[in-house]
């Protein structure tokens, strides 16, 4: 059974922001965050896909969270959303251990540095040595 809510941390590591569950269908659940108001909404999406016993396909496994805030000049919504994919090949071809090593990689770039850059649309051009307490094995 999926969560009832999720608290996750602001970039400031200290404030954390709860989100609650509003629906559930199949393999997706959509959480709204409990501070929402008319001008300001955010939502976590968790959805997979998950192929048939015997399929060769891949699951796919998909984090999204989604930032709503009406421009109070246009009264038009504008939107942010980050999302993380996951596609889990079936078989024992690509093991977990070598998967959660692969998403550990990802995640470790995941700091301000690496950020900072790449939210202004810049690729790595130098030594970019990160690491972080990522690990896809802990609770």
């Amino acid at each position: 059974m999926a969560a009832e809510s999720i608290i996750v941390t602001n970039n400031n590591g200290t404030t954390d922001v709860v989100f609650n569950l509003v629906s559930r269908s199949g393999y997706s659940s959509r959480f709204a965050d409990a501070a929402n108001t008319a001008s300001s909404r955010r939502f976590l999406e968790v959805d997979h896909k998950i192929s048939g016993l015997g399929s060769s396909q891949s699951d796919i496994h998909t984090v999204t969270i989604r930032q709503e805030e009406v421009d109070p000049e246009t009264a038009k919504v504008v939107v942010f959303k980050s999302s993380l994919q996951l596609t889990s090949p079936k078989g024992d071809t690509i093991t977990t251990a070598v998967q959660k090593d692969r998403i550990s990689n990802l995640m470790s770039l995941f700091n301000k540095t690496f950020m900072d850059g790449f939210m202004i649309g810049e690729t790595p051009s130098a030594d970019l040595n990160v690491t972080g307490p990522f690990n896809p094995d802990r609770d």
